[in-house]
């Protein structure tokens, strides 16, 4: 069996923004909230549900007519 060594790299990037405030972090480690799931939600979600059990809402658009 064959042993792969691990690397590490970084990269250089630039903001996608012209602003320097930071995006908003909310508690680590939380869980959703539904019944039995136990999907870890991330810090940048302001939900307390996973993708999975948001609930989902088309957008208003005006002037536009939804298909």
């Amino acid at each position: 069996m064959q042993q792969h060594s691990q690397t590490t790299s970084t990269i250089d990037v630039e903001a996608f923004n012209d602003h320097d405030r930071p995006p908003r972090r909310f508690a680590p480690g939380r869980v959703c909230a539904e019944y039995d799931c136990g999907v870890y939600v991330s810090i940048y979600n302001a939900s307390d549900y996973c993708s999975l059990h948001e609930v989902k809402l088309a957008p208003r658009i005006r002037g536009k007519r939804v298909r």
